[in-house]
């Protein structure tokens, strides 16, 4: 019994230490058990703590990635609104350079967004038409 309760409270370190960053003061609190234990701990277990730590951070990034395709899809889908009313105008009222300064600005905030996260060069507008 006491060799399951030392696991469990061994998984709960690390845990603590890879998912929610806790001091080894606050461990001590939460577990009851010694800093020098934990300090012990944290050189046994060093690799599974970066592992969770790792794997924590990969899921954060994915949905990261998933929410940015969403916002650079959702601009892409403006910018063609944009263009498109752009097309139909015949530019004799003031409204049309609102609309075209709101094209550049929603225009420049989509290159930014693919610029900043593409992976690798060319950029994004030199090698596709597909957005806008």
């Amino acid at each position: 019994m006491e060799r399951h309760e030392s696991k469990e409270l061994k998984s709960k370190f690390i845990k603590a230490r890879a998912l929610e960053g806790k001091s080894f003061d606050n461990i001590v609190k939460d577990l009851g058990v010694s800093k020098p234990t934990l300090i012990k701990w944290e050189r046994k277990y060093f690799e599974q703590i970066c592992a969770l730590q790792d794997a924590d951070v990969s899921m954060v990034l994915d949905e990261y990635k998933i929410g940015l395709k969403h916002r650079i899809m959702s601009l892409n889908s403006i910018a063609k609104k944009l263009m498109r009313e752009i097309e139909n105008r015949d530019f004799t009222k003031l409204d049309d350079e609102k609309l075209i300064n709101q094209f550049v600005k929603v225009s420049d905030t989509l290159y930014m967004i693919v610029e900043k996260h593409r992976p690798c060069k060319p950029s994004v507008f030199e090698e596709s038409h597909e957005l806008y």
